[in-house]
C-alpha cells in the first residue's frame, strides 16, 4: 500500500491559494485589456482619417478577442481553484469528516495537529479518541475500521 504524504493539506491549501490569486490577476488584466480594446474600436469609429480608422479598429478587435479568451480561461481557473480540496481542521471525535476534504486530526485538549498514525497527542500526551490500536501489530486505525490496515487482522473494540 502506498504511503500518503502527511503534509498534503498544506500543499493543497498553498496550491489552491496560488491558483486563485493567479486567476484573479489574469482576470483583472483581461478586463483592463477588454476596456482598452473597446475604447480603440470606439475611437477608430470616430476618427476621420482612413488610416487611423483601420488600425484602431483592427487592434481593438484583436485586443477584445485576446481579452475574452484569456478572461474565459482565467475564470475557469478561478472556479477550479475555489472548488479544489479544502482542508477540514477539527476533531474527528466530533464527527468532523467531510467527503472530498483532507481531514486534519486536532487534539481536543491542546489543539495541536495530531498525525494520522498517532494514538496520543505529540504535544500533551492526551489519548486520541476516534482511533483504535491493533493488539496484534500496534497499527493505529480509525474507530470505524473493522480490520487492521497494517496486518489485516480483525480489530477488537
Amino acid at each position: 500500500m502506498k504511503k500518503v504524504n502527511k503534509d498534503i493539506y498544506h500543499e493543497a491549501r498553498y496550491g489552491r491559494r496560488a491558483l486563485i490569486i493567479f486567476a484573479s490577476v489574469i482576470l483583472a488584466i483581461s478586463v483592463a485589456v477588454l476596456g482598452f480594446g473597446i475604447a480603440l474600436v470606439v475611437l477608430g469609429c470616430k476618427s476621420e482619417e482612413a488610416g487611423q480608422i483601420a488600425w484602431k479598429i483592427a487592434v481593438g478587435i484583436v485586443l477584445i478577442i485576446l481579452a475574452l479568451a484569456s478572461g474565459t480561461i482565467s475564470f475557469v481557473m478561478l472556479i477550479t481553484g475555489c472548488s479544489m480540496i479544502k482542508t477540514n481542521e477539527g476533531s474527528v471525535k466530533d464527527g468532523n469528516r467531510a467527503i472530498g476534504t483532507v481531514n486534519v486530526l486536532k487534539c481536543d485538549k491542546c489543539g495541536s495537529v495530531v498525525p494520522d498514525e498517532a494514538a496520543f497527542c505529540p504535544k500533551c500526551g492526551t489519548a486520541v479518541e476516534g482511533v483504535v490500536k491493533c493488539e496484534e501489530c500496534g497499527t493505529v486505525n480509525n474507530l470505524d475500521a473493522q480490520y487492521c490496515s497494517g496486518c489485516g487482522k480483525e480489530l477488537k473494540k
